[in-house]
């Protein structure tokens, strides 16, 4: 039971993470993306506004996909600091990969 309050399923909840993520937590990735331990701030829990994303499982089970991803973190960068360099190029390797191995299924060999 506590996975599942910690991770929610359903496109209600990823977009929520999505939307935490890009208003908090994008402009903070580059700096503090490998600290899983800095939580969400209070008024956040259960979301993903900490330093790290919490969205993969979005990602997996097609609740979110990496452009809904992509234009998310556009316009945080718009209205933000800028970019996040590392962020920007691990959606776009993840989903890379995914393709590849669609493409080329022996390739995983």
């Amino acid at each position: 039971a506590r996975i599942r309050e910690a991770h929610p399923a359903g496109e209600a909840a990823a977009r929520k993470a999505l939307d935490a993520f890009a208003a908090k937590g994008y402009a903070r990735y580059e700096r503090d993306r490998s600290r899983a331990d800095l939580a969400p701030p209070p008024a956040a829990k259960g979301s993903a506004a900490g330093a790290t994303a919490r969205i993969s499982h979005h990602l997996v089970r097609g609740e979110l996909s990496p452009r809904d991803v992509y234009w998310a973190c556009r316009r945080a960068a718009a209205s933000d600091a800028g970019p996040s360099k590392t962020f920007d190029r691990r959606i776009h390797w993840r989903d890379l990969a995914y393709y590849q191995l669609h493409c080329f299924p022996g390739m995983g060999d």
